[in-house]
C-alpha cells in the first residue's frame, strides 16, 4: 500500500456562508389549562394533528379552527403551525393519558400475569400479577389495575384512580396528590397492550398551581421560538387583574418586541383592565364572546404573514376570518372600544350586505411604544432577522475585527440581508412623508442633518460603530402606516 498523500497535502472541505442560526418563527403559543398539555412541555401542531390531539369537540379545537381559518390577502398565505403550552391554573395530579386502545377486550382478557412498571413522581415501581381474565368490560380492566396500584404505600399510588375514557378510547391513570411530580412508564408487553407507552401516550406531570407569569416563563425557558402568545380563559373563570394580567403584561413589555401577548378582555372588566394597562406596551386587548376567541385573530394574522414574499407585510384592520363572528355592531360601542384601545370584530353594512372585519389593530403603551399591531409584528420579524444574521456573521467569521473592516461587514450583512428583505416585503416604507417632529427625532438619533431625507427617499438609514470589543449599530427606518379611514369630498358643479 502506498503512503497516504495526506502526509504531504491534506485538503479539508467545509461549506462556507451556511446559516446555522435560524430566524425566530412567529407562530402562536396558546396557553391552556387542559392537562392533556403536560406542564414542562411545549407541543407544536398543524391543524389536523391539533384537532386529532384535543378532539374535534374540545375548546382547543375552536381556537385551532379560528387560527387556521384566517387567510392573508394578496399574496394569500395561512399559518402553518400552532404551539400549545400548559397553564396549571389549579394544582394537577400526575396523570397518564393512554393512546387510543388498539387491543381488543378478548386480547386483554388473555393477560393473566401482566406487569406494569411506572412512576408518578416517587420513582419506578413494579406492579406484577395483573389478571384480566375475569373482566367483562374495559372498565373492569381499569378497576383491576386500580386495585393493584393501591397496594403500594407510595403517596401517589394509595389513592390512584384508573378509568377507561370512552370518548378518547384510552385508559387513564391519575395519581393521588396534586404536586410537582414527573410521570414515567417503562416499556413492557402489558403497558403496550394497554396503550400506556408509545408516541401517542401522554404523560402529564403533576404540578402545583402556577400563575400566568410562571407558566409563561416556564414555557419561554423551554423555547423562545414563537411570536405572539395568548391564554385561554376557562369557562366561568374570572381572570384577576393583579394576579393574572398585569405581571405578565409587564413582563412581555419588558421583552421589548421579541414577543407579544394577545389578551381576551372580559366585557365586565373593560374599564378596570384598560385603565390599569394603558401604559403597558406590546400587548393587544380584544373584545370576545362565548365560543368566539377574537384574541386569536391578531395571532393568526401574524403567523399567516409571509415575509419572504413581495409586499407580504399586511395591515391588521379590515382583515376577515370566517371562523370568528362580529362582537360589535353598534357605533357607540365601537367608539367606546376604540378609545379604550380594545380591538374587536366589527360589523358594518354596505348595499344591504353585512361585512365583518377586525378593528382597530392597535396596542396599548406609552409614547415611545409601538401603537399599531402591524408595525409591532413587522419589527418583531425584522428584529429576529437581524439577530440571526449577525449571529451567523460572527459564527462564520474567522474574526470580526473591531475596526472599519468589522463595521463594513456588519453594515453589509444588515443592508444586504434583513434590510433588503424588509424593502422587498414592505416592512420598510419608501417615500413616506415625515412630519417635522419625525425629522427632528431622526436628527437627534443620528446627528446627521441629511438622515431624514435618506429615510424619506430610501426608507432607511444605518450606521455601525466599533469600539473596543463591542460594535453598535443604529437603524432608522420608515414604517408602513395603515390607512384606517378614507374621507372623500364630492363636489358637484
Amino acid at each position: 500500500m502506498a503512503i497516504s498523500s495526506d502526509k504531504y497535502v491534506r485538503i479539508v472541505t467545509a461549506a462556507a456562508g451556511a446559516e446555522s442560526v435560524p430566524t425566530q418563527a412567529l407562530h402562536l403559543r396558546r396557553f391552556t389549562d387542559n392537562p392533556l398539555i403536560p406542564y414542562g412541555a411545549v407541543l407544536e401542531f398543524d391543524q389536523v394533528s391539533a384537532i386529532a390531539y384535543f378532539g374535534a369537540d374540545s375548546k382547543e379545537a375552536i381556537d385551532v379552527n379560528a387560527y387556521f381559518g384566517y387567510t392573508s390577502p394578496a399574496p394569500a398565505s395561512k399559518a402553518s403551525r400552532i404551539q400549545f403550552a400548559a397553564w396549571p391554573r389549579t394544582a394537577r395530579v400526575p396523570t397518564v393519558y393512554g393512546a387510543k386502545l388498539q387491543s381488543s377486550l378478548v386480547s386483554l382478557q388473555a393477560i393473566t400475569s401482566g406487569s406494569l412498571t411506572l412512576s408518578l413522581g416517587g420513582g419506578l415501581e413494579e406492579f406484577a400479577g395483573l389478571d384480566f381474565s375475569a373482566a367483562v368490560t374495559l372498565a373492569d380492566i381499569a378497576s383491576s389495575i386500580q386495585t393493584k396500584l393501591r397496594t403500594s404505600i407510595s403517596t401517589q399510588f394509595v389513592g390512584a384512580t384508573v378509568s377507561f375514557d370512552a370518548i378518547r378510547g384510552a385508559f387513564v391513570i391519575a395519581g393521588t396528590v396534586a404536586e410537582d411530580a414527573a410521570v414515567e412508564v417503562s416499556t413492557g408487553t402489558t403497558a403496550a397492550a394497554l396503550g400506556l407507552i408509545g408516541s401517542s401516550a401522554i404523560y402529564s406531570n403533576g404540578s402545583a398551581a402556577k400563575s400566568t407569569l410562571q407558566a409563561y416563563i416556564a414555557a419561554l425557558e423551554l423555547s423562545d421560538n414563537y411570536g405572539p402568545a395568548s391564554f385561554r380563559w376557562p369557562a366561568g373563570y374570572s381572570p384577576d387583574l393583579e394576579a393574572d394580567v398585569i405581571p405578565l403584561a409587564q413582563f412581555v413589555a419588558g421583552e421589548n418586541c421579541v414577543h407579544r401577548l394577545d389578551w381576551a378582555v372580559p366585557r365586565t372588566q373593560r374599564s378596570a383592565w384598560m385603565a390599569a394597562v394603558a401604559g403597558i406596551g406590546y400587548n393587544s386587548w380584544n373584545d370576545v364572546s362565548d365560543g368566539n376567541p377574537v384574541e386569536i385573530m391578531p395571532s393568526a394574522i401574524t403567523a399567516a404573514t409571509n415575509f419572504a414574499r413581495r409586499n407580504g407585510a399586511v395591515g391588521y384592520m379590515y382583515r376577515q376570518n370566517g371562523a370568528l363572528t362580529a362582537t360589535v355592531d353598534d357605533t357607540m360601542l365601537a367608539s367606546e372600544l376604540d378609545q379604550l384601545k380594545i380591538n374587536y370584530i366589527g360589523r358594518t353594512m354596505s348595499a344591504g350586505a353585512s361585512i365583518d372585519f377586525y378593528q382597530q389593530g392597535v396596542l396599548t403603551g406609552g409614547a415611545s411604544d409601538l401603537s399599531a399591531l402591524n408595525v409591532q409584528a413587522n419589527e418583531m420579524w425584522l428584529k429576529a432577522r437581524c439577530k440571526a444574521a449577525l449571529l451567523n456573521l460572527q459564527l462564520n467569521s474567522g474574526i470580526l475585527s473591531a475596526d472599519i473592516d468589522g463595521e463594513g461587514a456588519i453594515y453589509a450583512v444588515l443592508s444586504g440581508g434583513p434590510i433588503g428583505e424588509a424593502l422587498f416585503n414592505g416592512v420598510i416604507s419608501v417615500g413616506k412623508r415625515l412630519t417635522t417632529l419625525q425629522q427632528q427625532a431622526i436628527y437627534e438619533i443620528t446627528g446627521d442633518p441629511l438622515a431624514s431625507i435618506q429615510v424619506e427617499t430610501t426608507g432607511w438609514w444605518l450606521e455601525v460603530r466599533a469600539q473596543g470589543n463591542a460594535a453598535q449599530y443604529t437603524l432608522v427606518y420608515a414604517v408602513a402606516d395603515q390607512i384606517r379611514r378614507i374621507d372623500g369630498s364630492h363636489n358637484l358643479i
